[in-house]
């Protein structure tokens, strides 16, 4: 990344974000390290949520990939934001924020996504061989696809609310929707990535059957 601090100042957060996204898959990818741009703008483009503004850069990486993420991001000028966490609660940690002093916006890189619950690196490699693009900041971004794009759209708002609140949260999660879903295809998405149950409300909203914890 070149330029000044003040020009990335000047940046909204608008046109942070998915300019971010785009120099940091290329980035990434030059590092030879696969990802995906999840939630934000992404998911605009993929109809799975509605327009609002984004706040920072998500992406999607191989669980294999983090040490070669990090040692790329870091070369670049981005830092670790947070505390240092101890080794021994490291199985549980699914994502990893940096910022940069020249973008007002930070960048979560997920390297686990909570609710899909199959092998996280066969989770991974099942969303890329399905892969899509999306347009933007005048270029291409990797994304998942639009199927696979409700699920973490849906792991991410079910997760903030109640288990009794899961009702309403899904009916949210349909009601943002720009394009439509059959409820059998996110069934057959779910199973690829091991979400069934965790996106059974969601698939129950789109006017399908409801699975139990045993699906």
């Amino acid at each position: 990344m070149t330029g000044s601090a003040s020009q990335g100042e000047d940046l909204t957060l608008a046109e942070a974000v998915p300019l971010g996204t785009v120099l940091l898959q290329r980035l990434l990818a030059d590092a030879g390290v696969r990802s995906f741009a999840i939630k934000g703008p992404a998911f605009v483009e993929l109809g799975v949520r509605a327009p609002k503004e984004s706040h920072d850069v998500d992406l999607f990486i191989h669980p294999a990939d983090r040490a070669a993420a990090a040692a790329c991001l870091t070369g670049a000028g981005w830092f670790v934001l947070g505390y240092d966490l101890p080794p021994e609660i490291d199985d549980i940690i699914y994502s990893t924020t940096y910022g940069h002093d020249m973008l007002p916006c930070t960048v979560d890189v997920h390297h686990v996504y909570p609710g899909l619950l199959a092998d996280p690196g066969l989770v991974f490699e099942a969303l890329w061989s399905e892969r899509t693009s999306v347009p933007l900041a005048g270029a291409q971004a990797m994304a998942p696809a639009a199927e696979h794009a409700l699920i973490i759209e849906a792991l991410h708002r079910l997760r903030s609310a109640e288990e009794q609140q899961w009702g309403d949260a899904a009916e949210r999660v349909v009601a943002g929707l720009r394009r439509p879903f059959d409820p059998l295809t996110v069934v057959a998405a779910a199973d690829e990535v091991g979400a069934r149950w965790s996106v059974a409300p969601v698939v129950s909203a789109l006017g399908g059957a409801r699975s139990d914890r045993t699906a």
